[in-house]
């Protein structure tokens, strides 16, 4: 199962998608235990720039972040590093097989718009 959490442009809100995957047999996929607003750009809120940028976090078997990589750029480069910036500070749950801890990743949407609070 991966999951995302992103802000519905529409009615300004967090909103957080699953998609079902087929369960392994003793597996529990990564996932972020916790975030932190991530400031929106200045010079991007001036411009009334937003859009979506879709990340790839490989967390390790300590719920570290290994790094994260870029898989759908919103277009804009200050959004991007934003965006990739934060989610290397945020903390993660490892992923489970057998009962041991391994190393994983995961695809995380943040959604840049001018409603509401600054995304996460």
């Amino acid at each position: 199962m991966s999951r995302e959490f992103g802000r519905d442009a529409a009615a300004g809100t967090v909103a957080a998608r699953s998609s079902a995957a087929p369960a392994l047999m003793g597996f529990r996929p990564a996932a972020i235990l916790s975030s932190t607003k991530i400031p929106y750009p200045r010079g991007a809120k001036e411009l009334g720039i937003e859009g979506s940028v879709v990340v790839q976090i490989h967390i390790g078997s300590d719920g570290s972040c290994g790094g994260a990589q870029l898989v759908q750029s919103s277009g804009f480069a200050e959004l991007d590093d934003a965006a990739l910036a934060a989610v290397r500070t945020w903390h993660y749950r490892p992923a489970v097989r057998g009962g041991m801890t391994i190393a994983g990743s995961i695809q995380h949407t943040v959604i840049f718009t001018h409603e509401g609070d600054n995304p996460r």
